[in-house]
């Protein structure tokens, strides 16, 4: 997913307010623009370890084209050259596209920017009629990615699939994904699904994905299917959810920051020692859990 998984899209559009398109220079404080920096810097390195954990990473959005090309222009420019590189950048798929010329189509007719922010036909939907249809795109955007990746060669078995966003289209989608396959004698499908907290400022996303950079070895590796349920880290210290889901005791009483969940306050600005301290701490856990 795109918005508020990997790019801060309520914080910088909502909260702070900045125009999608460029209107001559932001003008922002000079810690609003360490905290991009920081972001900037924290999303490059996620897409790349992506990148080189997987033969196929794909961002599935349900905004309309060219909005995730228009966020790396407009705020993250240095991630253009590896979305752009000839071989293994990552994919970016409009979810709402595959659905054109299905029988569920009134997405098309909507004035798109991110989800959030849609208008018109959107607005006549019920939410479940809302909710249905933004699954069900982001489930065709899915099964034609798998299907084509996994037709390499013929009978080509399903192996490993992870979804990672902030709202629930993605989960029903990926499990949706897998539970319809007719699959051949002997495929074994991981089918794996994270859902983080939606919403998230640019201090939690940032944190966030530097916390998943290490952990998505562990995410990958893990010889079963998976789903975990990190939107609501008030119900469960996140930690502890995915130790228990991963079987990773050791990472349930880690001294991380649950500020990547948006339950604790951000740390202090002083305090970058401890941040890192606690991320190599990570990087142990899941190093123990994959090499022993």
């Amino acid at each position: 997913d795109w918005d508020d998984t990997l790019f801060p899209t309520t914080e910088l559009l909502d909260r702070w307010q900045l125009p999608s398109r460029p209107q001559g220079p932001d003008d922002l404080p000079p810690e609003r623009v360490r905290q991009l920096e920081e972001w900037q810097c924290a999303l490059r390195n996620y897409v790349e370890q992506a990148c080189a954990l997987s033969n196929h990473v794909v961002i599935i959005t349900n905004s309309r084209r060219p909005w995730v090309s228009d966020c790396i222009d407009r705020f993250v420019p240095s991630l253009r050259s590896l979305m752009e590189r000839p071989h293994n950048a990552p994919k970016v798929v409009y979810a709402e596209e595959c659905l054109r010329g299905s029988a569920s189509h009134r997405s098309q007719c909507c004035n798109l920017r991110p989800v959030m922010h849609r208008t018109l036909d959107m607005e006549n939907m019920t939410n479940e009629e809302r909710r249905a249809e933004l699954t069900l795109a982001k489930y065709k955007a899915m099964k034609e990615e798998a299907t084509a990746f996994y037709s390499q060669y013929p009978g080509q078995s399903w192996k490993n699939i992870l979804s990672i966003g902030d709202m629930r289209y993605e989960r029903d989608a990926v499990q949706e994904l897998t539970f319809r396959r007719i699959s051949p004698t002997k495929e074994n499908v991981r089918t794996k699904a994270i859902m983080l907290p939606t919403s998230p400022t640019l201090s939690e996303i940032t944190l966030r994905l530097r916390f998943s950079t290490l952990m998505l070895p562990a995410y990958i590796a893990y010889d079963e299917d998976f789903d975990i349920d990190l939107s609501n880290p008030a119900e469960e210290d996140p930690l502890v959810t995915l130790g228990k889901a991963l079987n990773m005791p050791d990472l349930c009483n880690l001294p991380f920051s649950r500020h990547a969940w948006g339950c604790e306050p951000r740390p202090d600005p002083d305090a970058q020692a401890e941040v890192s301290q606690a991320l190599a701490d990570v990087a142990v856990v899941v190093n123990d859990v994959l090499y022993g």
